[in-house]
């Protein structure tokens, strides 16, 4: 999960990029007055950057609870195992 979200955040970042440079195209090329076309394909891509930005906080997050989890199961097993021999030693008493 964490990966995916990496790779997504990629993504949107690069679409963030392209769509900044769409905003200054349009801006270059609008000859007449004020326009707002630009400003806001630049908002998109700020959003755009907002999302990425998201996406990689959420993979640390899965991340870490990965993380988390794996301790615990490996716990639980080093547990179980004790249990386990400690039930055999008392049945061959």
């Amino acid at each position: 999960l964490a990966q995916q979200l990496r790779t997504t955040a990629q993504k949107l970042a690069s679409v963030a990029g392209d769509t900044e440079r769409a905003g200054a195209g349009v801006d270059s090329a609008w000859d007449d007055g004020d326009q707002p076309a630009g400003d806001n394909i630049r908002r998109h891509a700020q959003w755009l950057n907002s999302a990425a930005d998201y996406a990689r906080q959420l993979a640390a997050s899965a991340e870490a609870a990965s993380t988390t989890v794996e301790k615990v199961v490996k716990a639980a097993n080093t547990t179980a195992v004790k249990v386990v021999k400690a039930a055999n030693t008392t049945a061959a008493m």
